[in-house]
């Protein structure tokens, strides 16, 4: 059996790592030249690629991260807006200073500004806000200081998950991304530590003792591709019909 290569990079990822530990537990073929080495390549190549598929988890982390701040200091604005036009006397005179205060600081413009800017622009917004003249105002505004802290907190959250951004990045980089890790150790795992095992696996009962615990792991994995990639996977590898060309 070998390695689909439609599984999910984590899968993949689970899978070599598991294939290494399996044959750390086969001590006796440690001295295996051809085997040994391969397998010291993969345990390098897999945390490569743990380290790409967290680079990109963090990136989906902080974007969705960004459209809840995004989305919440829009409902923050709209608050404002509308007890300000709605001619509320003393609630709308507060509204109106809560939004001078921020629309000092860029306003709905916060929005569009880079993550590191509109995180830089909130903290302020929130300092000002601080004040006890400021805190005086939102009080009388139902519902805005409970949206604003939640606006404050998610900026904060923000500002971690960029900050652990960066780490990653430099820490893995190379061009190299976790999908093309991924399809090179497949091809890697199948072409050179399966077919190995394969051959070797009727001269010692240590090599096919690994090779059923490593078909096993790859079992479990390609049993998580969905049908229809399976399928796709295979028609792709069958010859394609000459289609007769028409004549003009």
């Amino acid at each position: 059996m070998k390695v689909l290569g439609a599984i999910r990079n984590t899968v993949a990822q689970t899978l070599f790592d598991e294939s290494c530990t399996h044959f750390e537990s086969h001590t006796a073929l440690s001295e295996d030249k051809y085997l040994s080495p391969r397998f010291s390549r993969l345990r390098v190549r897999t945390a490569n690629l743990l380290t790409a598929i967290k680079a990109v988890k963090g990136t989906e982390a902080l974007e969705s991260a960004d459209s809840a701040r995004d989305a919440d200091f829009k409902r923050v604005l709209s608050g404002l807006k509308g007890y300000r036009d709605l001619q509320l006397g003393e609630k709308s005179e507060a509204a109106e200073q809560v939004l001078k205060i921020i629309e000092r600081h860029g306003g709905a413009s916060v929005l569009t500004a880079p993550y590191a800017d509109e995180t830089a622009l909130l903290f302020s917004i929130e300092q000002d806000l601080s004040t006890e003249g400021a805190k005086a105002n939102l009080e009388k505004l139902d519902g805005v200081a409970e949206i604003l802290k939640k606006v404050f907190d998610e900026n904060r959250a923000v500002k971690e998950l960029s900050v652990a951004n960066e780490k990653a990045a430099a820490a893995f980089s190379g061009a190299e991304n976790a999908t093309a890790i991924k399809k090179e150790l497949i091809s890697f795992f199948n072409g050179e530590i399966l077919s190995y095992l394969e051959l070797m696996k009727n001269s010692d009962d240590e090599y096919k003792a690994l090779l059923d615990e490593l078909s096993k792991a790859t079992e479990k994995a390609n049993a998580s591709v969905p049908k229809r990639a399976s399928a796709k996977k295979a028609d792709e590898k069958q010859p394609q019909a000459v289609q007769p060309q028409a004549v003009l």
